[in-house]
C-alpha cells in the first residue's frame, strides 16, 4: 500500500495555546430537506479556519436529525464544553468495495481538507452494527485506514454498560492501523473491521442494532491533507466537527434529561485504555518514559 508520509516533527506542542474551531454543516445555505438532492462531489459542506469538510463523492443527500426525542443522550460534551447539534445530513447509498485496504469510490463518504495538524472530533449519529472507517488520502492516492478513538451512547444499554467505547489502534510512525496491531477487531475473513458493538461485547454473534450519538477522534497532519470517513453498510449520518490543535479530553453525552451526564470516561477501564500521545502527537505505548497525553491531559511517565 502507498503510504502517504507524514511529518517527522508534527505540530501538536501540547504547551501551546489550544486553537479550537467547530464547523457546522448548513443545510440551509445548501438548499436541502427532508427530500433527497443530488449534491455534487467536492461541495463544500462546513469550514473553519484550517478545516473544510465536503462531499467525498456526487450523492443524493437529505436533512436528518442526530438524535430522537426518546433517545438516550442528546448532547455531546468534549473536555467539559458541550457542543450544539444542529440538524444533520445523510446519504442515499453505501459505500461500496469497502475493506481494510481498500477505501469506497461511490457512496455516502465525508471528505475532510486539513491544513494544520491537530486533533479532528466528528459529531453523528451511530449504529452498533455498523463499521466506522477513516482513511488518510483519497481512493485514488491509495489511502491508509487510520486510528481512531469510537464513542457512542446507544439507544439502550450493551454489555452492561450505557456506552461502547474502543480504539482502533494506529501503528507509532503513521498511524495507520493494520490487521497485526489488533486482529480481534477485524473479522475472521479479514475482509472488514468488526461492528462496534461484536468490539464491546466480545461476541460474534451479537445483534443487539441500535443507534445513538456518537463521537469519532483521530489526529491529521496539514502534511497528509485530506481524510475520508464513512460507515459501512449504512449512510453516516453527521452535522459537523471540531478541529483542535491539542486533544481536547473526555467525551461525555448529555442525557435526554438535561440535568444528567453519562459519563464515557469516568469508569477506571476506560481510562487505562484511553490511547496515550507524546508531544509530537504520536500515539506511544503507555509505558513510553517522558511527557504524554492521555485524554487531553500531561503527566509526566518515569
Amino acid at each position: 500500500m502507498k503510504k502517504i508520509l507524514l511529518s517527522a516533527v508534527a505540530v501538536l506542542t501540547a504547551m501551546s495555546v489550544n486553537a479550537q474551531e467547530t464547523g457546522y454543516v448548513d443545510t440551509d445555505g445548501l438548499g436541502l430537506s427532508s427530500d433527497a438532492i443530488e449534491v455534487t462531489a467536492g461541495t463544500t459542506l462546513a469550514s473553519s479556519d484550517n478545516v473544510t469538510m465536503k462531499l467525498a463523492y456526487t450523492e443524493n443527500i437529505k436533512t436528518s436529525s442526530l438524535y430522537g426525542s426518546s433517545d438516550a443522550a442528546q448532547g455531546i460534551m468534549i473536555g467539559g464544553v458541550q457542543y450544539e447539534l444542529p440538524t444533520g445530513i445523510t446519504g442515499s447509498a453505501n459505500p461500496q468495495t469497502v475493506g481494510i485496504t481498500t477505501a469506497p469510490t461511490t457512496g455516502m463518504v465525508i471528505q475532510f481538507d486539513v491544513k494544520k495538524d491537530g486533533y479532528l472530533y466528528v459529531f453523528g449519529k451511530m449504529s452498533s452494527n455498523k463499521a466506522y472507517y477513516v482513511w488518510e488520502g483519497t481512493a485514488e492516492t491509495q489511502p491508509g485506514l487510520v486510528g481512531y478513538d469510537f464513542k457512542m451512547r446507544p439507544a439502550s444499554e450493551i454489555g452492561g454498560s450505557t456506552v461502547i467505547y474502543y480504539t482502533l489502534p494506529g501503528d507509532d510512525e503513521y498511524g495507520y492501523y493494520t490487521v497485526d496491531l489488533d486482529p480481534e477487531l477485524v473479522y475472521s475473513d479479514g475482509s472488514s473491521l468488526r461492528w462496534p458493538e461484536v468490539i464491546w461485547t466480545k461476541d460474534q454473534s451479537s445483534a443487539v442494532k441500535v443507534n445513538g450519538l456518537g463521537v469519532i477522534s483521530f489526529p491529521v497532519y496539514a502534511e497528509a491533507g485530506t481524510y475520508l470517513v464513512h460507515a459501512q453498510g449504512s449512510k453516516i449520518t453527521t452535522d459537523g466537527f471540531v478541529f483542535s490543535e491539542t486533544a481536547l479530553g473526555d467525551v461525555t453525552f448529555v442525557e435526554s434529561d438535561p440535568s444528567g451526564i453519562s459519563n464515557v470516561t469516568v469508569n477506571n477501564a476506560e481510562d487505562a485504555n484511553a490511547p496515550y500521545y507524546n508531544l509530537q502527537g504520536q500515539r506511544v505505548n503507555k509505558d513510553a518514559k517522558g511527557i504524554l497525553i492521555q485524554n487531553g491531559k500531561k503527566f509526566i511517565n518515569k
